[in-house]
């Protein structure tokens, strides 16, 4: 954020109530993602005959790349969507989804934008509390994220375990956002040697790593368990009220730059 200090800088509207509150916006400046306008677009239109059906597993697109997350969805029997294909891909498998089992914070947010049911999860350190209770926000949201174990430890030898046990859940708020957004921009402490050669060897030994308990077996049962509960899902009136004034503050925008608004 130093990099913005002594710049003029003019913010149109931003994702929730924590980045306004960060900025020392007004908290008309909140809207929400701009990802809810993507429905609007015509590749992604769909029909009321269109039929939603299976539920899909969309881990971080950094927690992907490890081993496990195939097996695991398989067993589970849901359908892994991997986040790096491209997003026409992606876009199309949540809209057509009955549930969407996300990780990724788009992942819930296009799910919603949908309309298409979603419910969190968080594997590692690796999830942004702050982010998702920012977005969760702008939509009055109340969401508990399950903590399930990763289909292999070595996911948790780089971003470190969750502060909270496996198989609980941790609600998003304002508070929990501040927390986290002031730890992570505090200066990391330094790990002992001896420590991060010891992560090092197990990271590179996958039948060291099994030892530690992990499998996809045992995420594959977390996930059904998730699969199970109360889905989550905005309100439609809340949705069709930010999309609105998301085009509402576009179209200002562009016709102060003589241009008009468009969206196909």
């Amino acid at each position: 954020m130093d990099a913005w200090i002594g710049r003029s800088v003019e913010y149109h509207c931003v994702r929730g109530p924590f980045s306004a509150r960060v900025l020392g916006l007004p908290d008309s400046a909140s809207l929400t993602d701009g990802a809810i306008l993507t429905p609007l677009m015509s590749e992604f239109h769909l029909s009321a005959s269109t039929a939603r059906a299976g539920t899909i597993v969309i881990p971080h697109f950094e927690t992907v790349a490890f081993p496990g997350w195939p097996a695991a969805a398989k067993m589970a029997g849901f359908d892994l969507v991997d986040p790096r294909q491209p997003p026409a891909v992606v876009i199309s498998r949540i809209a057509q989804a009955k549930l969407v089992l996300t990780e990724s914070l788009h992942g819930a947010i296009l799910a919603d934008a949908f309309g298409v049911p979603w419910r969190p999860f968080a594997v590692s350190r690796n999830f942004s509390k702050a982010k998702w209770a920012d977005w969760a926000g702008s939509l009055n949201l109340r969401v508990a994220v399950a903590v399930i174990p990763p289909p292999d430890a070595v996911t948790l030898l780089r971003y470190g375990k969750p502060p909270e046990p496996f198989g609980t859940f941790f609600p998003l708020d304002l508070e929990t956002a501040c927390r986290e957004f002031r730890s992570r921009i505090a200066p990391p402490r330094p790990q002992g040697w001896m420590k991060t050669a010891g992560k090092g060897v197990l990271g590179r030994l996958p039948a060291a790593r099994k030892l530690l308990g992990f499998s996809a077996a045992r995420t594959a049962e977390a996930l059904t368990k998730l699969a199970e509960g109360a889905p989550l899902l905005s309100d439609p009136a809340k949705r069709e009220d930010l999309r609105s004034a998301m085009l509402a503050r576009l179209d200002a925008l562009a016709k102060r730059h003589g241009a008009s608004l468009a969206i196909a």
